[in-house]
């Protein structure tokens, strides 16, 4: 009954979406097309919810033409973001109506989609501001319009306001970038998802903080054993209690934020376990009952369960152990480069020549 509910709530929401924007879009196409209108209202509409960036103006070049009409673009861009935040956010927001009573991944997901879209209008904006090819004969306020809806197809629907071809390099290397992100989970956008990529770049922030805090340690404690080797008499005690001071500090906070970080990979870990068991249990029911009289349903049920948890063990513990080592050679490299250049640039050479030399002996 309750997924029924659900489902029909869905499918209402959906419908009331995608009929607003194809009224809207009626203002426009209808006196530009005729009745044709009519239909490239409603097949953009559909088109735009579900984020799937297609058109049927017949131009080639996606609503270029209709790039200076703010209707068409805010509804264009409304529709995708709507399709991109999930049912289950749609439910929530309905359901609650306060923010305070939202759950952490519906907040996530809200702020996470916000910032894209503002961070990716504003940057587009400042790279592609002065290029003739793009924003640049273009008035003031098309210039932020068109900025702000190029942060927005990108990431998963495919449609263009202006000739991508024609973006400067920086602003095809970042739209790169929005097209690896894509929107939420449960919703019609691919792509990574928005709170998946926060995940990301959360544990890549700790695992950064805590590697460069652990290797700071031993640079206090080798400051105060400086000045206490400086004979009787001479140790300067401020310089040592301030440097065991901090050294403990660094390492405190390199702990705590160790911490953090496998809780972080944990829930993340956990959750993509818990949405492959739903994705695998829903295929399970699609399928006929011929296969499960050609397959034991313990052995179905055996394979799936070892499959799932290889996965979680491997978000869980070789995801972090990797991230980690990487994070942390990095940082590492970079403090030894800071401190003796030379003799770290000596022993790259060396060590990459050991290696070949090995290499060849070898094959020989």
């Amino acid at each position: 009954s309750g997924l029924s509910d659900f489902l029909k709530r869905v499918l209402v929401g959906t419908l009331a979406v995608e009929l607003t924007g194809a009224l809207l879009y009626m203002t426009v196409f209808i006196p530009e097309f005729g009745a044709r209108g009519i239909w490239i209202s409603v097949f953009n509409a559909v088109s735009a919810f579900c984020n799937a960036g297609f058109d049927v103006f017949g131009y080639g070049d996606s609503i270029v033409q209709f790039n200076s009409d703010p209707v068409v673009c805010i509804t264009l861009m409304l529709l995708i973001a709507v399709g991109g935040l999930g049912f289950f956010v749609w439910e929530e927001m309905v359901r609650l109506h306060s923010w305070k009573k939202f759950s952490v991944y519906t907040k996530l997901v809200l702020l996470t989609s916000a910032v894209l879209i503002l961070l990716g209008g504003i940057v587009f904006c400042l790279l592609e501001w002065n290029n003739p090819g793009t924003l640049g004969s273009m008035r003031w306020w098309e210039k932020l319009l068109n900025g702000l809806f190029q942060s927005i197809p990108l990431r998963t629907a495919g449609f263009a306001a202006i000739d991508q071809q024609l973006l400067t390099d920086a602003g095809k290397g970042f739209s790169m970038i929005l097209m690896l992100i894509g929107g939420s989970s449960g919703s019609t956008a691919g792509g990574v998802k928005t709170v998946t990529m926060v995940v990301l770049v959360l544990a890549m922030i700790l695992s950064v903080s805590s590697s460069v805090l652990s290797l700071l340690g031993p640079k206090f404690s080798g400051k105060a054993i400086n000045a206490i080797e400086a004979g009787a008499g001479k140790v300067d005690f401020q310089v040592v209690i301030s440097s065991v001071i901090w050294m403990l500090v660094c390492y405190i906070s390199a702990a705590a934020l160790s911490y953090l970080l496998h809780v972080v990979v944990l829930r993340m870990s956990r959750s993509v376990a818990k949405q492959m068991r739903h994705d695998v249990f829903e295929n399970l029911t699609r399928l006929p009952v011929s296969y499960f009289d050609r397959y034991q349903t313990g052995d179905i049920i055996s394979t799936i369960t070892y499959d799932v948890d290889t996965v979680n063990q491997s978000l869980s513990t070789d995801l972090l152990q990797i991230l980690n080592s990487v994070v942390t050679v990095s940082v590492s490299l970079g403090m030894m480069l800071t401190i003796a250049p030379k003799l770290v640039l000596i022993f790259l050479v060396t060590r990459v020549q050991f290696i070949l030399e090995k290499k060849v002996v070898h094959y020989q």
